[in-house]
């Protein structure tokens, strides 16, 4: 069900969806499946806290979702389409007048960048605002440019410095795009941990995740390698270093 009208939200400081898009079109589904008039981030209670205030920020930016959580016929229609292509394309231009305006079947990555940091992005979450509208065009079957399609290859540069052999920083030609705008990070979700190892040393093992986000095969991955770390530490356990 959705509501016959939704108040306009304010569009003041408005910041580009950074989350996952895998997780935006499992939000319509979970909706799809049936709603209230008025939502919160519980609706989607099987995603972590951070992931549902992101997703409620999400649905304000595209202005389907009220301040107050009501839901509008449009993002109701979206979450019910059989085919959400068209619906989601139509979204991202509406949404994002300021990187279409740049022409994005011949834009440079500099171009692509400089139009989305308008959206109140920088830093990581520049990144992670990036790769949300680069799988959301890919989705809609939006053309663009060569140079912003290489941001979505594996092994393409994520905007930031990276050391090479030796220690030394790249050329600066060797950068797509230089972020000197880095936001603090966000709190980390995740932890780590450090063993003494047999022979000698120690070896940490550290993760930034939300596991509520992660594919299977990543929780898979993950939890195995936590399982060998610490059955790994409990064999070794009072045994001194050499032994």
């Amino acid at each position: 069900m959705a509501t016959s009208q939704t108040p306009p939200v304010n569009d003041a400081a408005k910041t580009a969806p950074y989350v996952p898009f895998k997780s935006f079109l499992t939000a319509l589904d979970k909706l799809k499946l049936g709603h209230p008039p008025n939502i919160d981030g519980s609706f989607w209670h099987g995603f972590s806290g951070g992931l549902q205030r992101q997703m409620i920020a999400a649905m304000r930016f595209f202005r389907v979702l009220g301040e107050n959580g009501e839901v509008s016929e449009e993002l109701d229609a979206m979450a019910k389409a059989d085919d959400r292509k068209a619906l989601i394309g139509a979204m991202l231009r509406a949404c994002y007048p300021l990187v279409f305006d740049i022409g994005l079947e011949h834009a440079t990555p500099n171009q692509f960048n400089d139009a989305l940091r308008q959206y109140n992005v920088a830093g990581t979450t520049l990144e992670k605002a990036r790769s949300f509208f680069l799988q959301a065009s890919k989705f809609s079957e939006i053309v663009l440019s060569p140079g912003i399609q290489h941001f979505s290859k594996p092994g393409a540069p994520s905007g930031r410095k990276r050391k090479v052999s030796g220690g030394r920083l790249p050329d600066e030609s060797e950068e797509i795009d230089e972020m000197n705008d880095e936001v603090p990070a966000a709190p980390q979700h995740g932890s780590s941990r450090t063993i003494s190892l047999r022979g000698g040393g120690k070896a940490t093992l550290a993760f930034d995740v939300d596991v509520w986000s992660m594919t299977p095969e990543d929780q898979e991955f993950v939890f195995d390698m936590i399982k060998r770390m610490t059955l790994y530490e409990q064999a070794t356990a009072g045994k001194p270093p050499g032994a």
